[in-house]
């Protein structure tokens, strides 16, 4: 079932509410760059068990959802050529603003009109999931809570957890680490050569040292583990036909040019601060209550374990000088990769709903 609320962004599956339950979780994903909201299909099986509803969230330029218009897509293109300056800061502000907005009007809109069970402890509410890409979303959102309007419903009565699942560090504008290897940057490699590297790099497992003690040098950067196999590899034409859809990640698509635009005019790095550095004194964090936990696979490529130590050395460094900041928790997926979700759809889902701060 999907439901459409006549929002910029739409859900492609819903799963209902579980028979006989008053006080269930509503789950609601949102997926990555190319990978359409199917990705997260094996999940749905398992709602019931878990007393949750499943909805799957298609983004902005997706099937489903809405496209941007042309003057959108112009502003895009020519924030993606252009170099960083205040204005192209502002615009690009703007535009990732826009996406916070967009799963805002959305959750407004579905609990509106699905009436769902507001959060009440550990059940009831919605947790909002972000996968890769797609947690630059929420950290859109949380950065801008103040400025969005407050109607017949309360988000925050029911939202009661955001997970930011296997994200980037470039996505929290953290530098890359020293000799790192990353196949789309490999330039002996044609770009045909370099994507098809980069999905199997992806959805392989790495087996990475301790980063806590020993910093990047105990990441692995190009060695996946042998076993078990890439996951990307083992897809059909049918599965990718489902699962993917290329426009938005080619060279003039919108993801591509927002995301390399999110980086050039240091989008990403001021939606971080002002999403979890709130440093206004005096002034309260909107959504006091919302835990924000950020959800990594010790087996997943290098750019996800390394974003999660950088981000905990901010944290350990602004609590030292006095800062403020969110309540952050960093969850560890003991063996899990980039596509936990599809490998071991049972235990994500436990994980996703898990108050635990390692999960496996």
């Amino acid at each position: 079932m999907a439901t459409d609320t006549g929002t910029a962004l739409r859900a492609t599956h819903d799963t209902g509410v579980p028979q006989g339950s008053s006080d269930y979780t509503t789950l609601v994903l949102i997926h990555g760059y190319r990978w359409q909201p199917a990705i997260f299909k094996r999940l749905l099986p398992f709602a019931c068990k878990f007393n949750t509803r499943i909805v799957l969230l298609a983004r902005r330029d997706y099937p489903g959802a809405s496209p941007y218009t042309d003057h959108e897509r112009a502003t895009i293109t020519r924030l993606y050529n252009s170099p960083r300056s205040p204005t192209t800061e502002v615009e690009m502000a703007a535009i990732l603003t826009a996406h916070g907005r967009d799963v805002y009007d959305f959750l407004v809109d579905y609990v509106a009109h699905e009436r769902i069970p507001p959060a009440k402890g550990c059940q009831g509410g919605i947790i909002l999931v972000g996968w890769s890409l797609g947690a630059t979303s929420i950290t859109a959102l949380l950065a801008n809570l103040k400025s969005y309007p407050v109607g017949a419903v309360s988000l925050d009565t029911y939202v009661r957890r955001v997970i930011l699942y296997e994200t980037s560090h470039i996505f929290y504008a953290h530098p890359y680490p020293p000799e790192c290897y990353q196949p789309l940057h490999d330039l002996s490699l044609s770009p045909e050569d370099g994507m098809t590297l980069f999905d199997r790099w992806l959805s392989s497992h790495f087996t990475h040292g301790d980063i806590w003690a020993d910093g990047p040098s105990a990441l692995a950067m190009r060695t996946a583990d042998p076993e078990p196999p890439s996951l990307f590899a083992t897809f059909t034409a049918e599965d990718l036909a489902e699962l993917t859809y290329t426009p938005p990640a080619a060279p003039t698509g919108s993801d591509h040019q927002l995301m390399i635009a999110g980086m050039t005019h240091g989008t990403y790095g001021k939606l971080k601060d002002a999403a979890f550095f709130p440093d206004e004194p005096g002034d309260a964090i909107p959504w006091p209550e919302l835990e924000v936990r950020m959800l990594w696979g010790d087996k997943s490529f290098w750019e996800s374990p390394w974003g999660v130590y950088l981000l905990s050395r901010e944290l350990e460094e602004a609590k030292k000088e006095g800062r403020r900041t969110r309540d952050i928790e960093l969850v560890r997926f003991k063996g899990a990769n980039h596509f936990a979700h599809w490998i071991v759809p049972e235990k994500t889902l436990a994980a996703f709903l898990s108050n635990d701060v390692e999960v496996s």
